[in-house]
Order: structure tokens, then sequence, then C-alpha cells
């Protein structure tokens, strides 16, 4: 069973440019995959080669400025965490 479709010329014009702003569209979606998949990739390769900075310092004898760093943010944090504990405490006390 054949249709014959009567398109007007303007119908058939809207109708190949709609074709090739479809095929455009494929294109692009295609280059943007592609940049993706390479972003992805360079972001994959950047963090492999902090990593391997980061476990080269540390065993070379970078611990010390790791941990010394960290002793005092340690502590910092202990810190706050009794003042938190006190003043929730204080506000148990009051509401009782």
């Amino acid at each position: 069973m054949c249709l014959d479709l009567q398109l007007t010329p303007e119908m058939y014009n809207q109708l190949r440019g709609l074709q090739k702003k479809a095929k455009d569209l494929r294109q692009e979606m295609r280059n943007l995959r592609r940049m993706s998949q390479a972003q992805a990739h360079s972001v994959r390769e950047t963090m492999k080669d902090t990593f391997i900075k980061i476990r080269a310092m540390l065993m070379t004898g970078g611990e010390g400025i790791w941990s010394a760093a960290g002793d005092a943010e340690r502590s910092r944090l202990n810190r706050e965490e009794d003042l938190y504990k006190q003043e929730m405490l204080r506000l148990e006390s009051d509401l009782t």
C-alpha cells in the first residue's frame, strides 16, 4: 500500500530544514560525548598523578608535615567538640 503524500513546496522545504537540523544535532551530540569522555579521562589522569605525588611525599618522610598539621587540626576539632557538648548540656539543663 503506497500513500502519495502531497507536500507543498513550503512543507517540503521545512521538512528538509528539520532533517538538516536533526543531522547537525546528532553530530553535535557525538562531539559533546567525545569531549565529555576526554574530560573524564583527563580528570582520572590528574587524580592518579596527584595520588602518586602524595604517596611519594609520604614515603620520603613527609609524614611529619602531615601529622603536625593533622595533630593541630585534631586538637582544634576536639576543643570545638568539647565546647559543643558543654553548650548542649547547658541547653538541656535550661530546658528542664
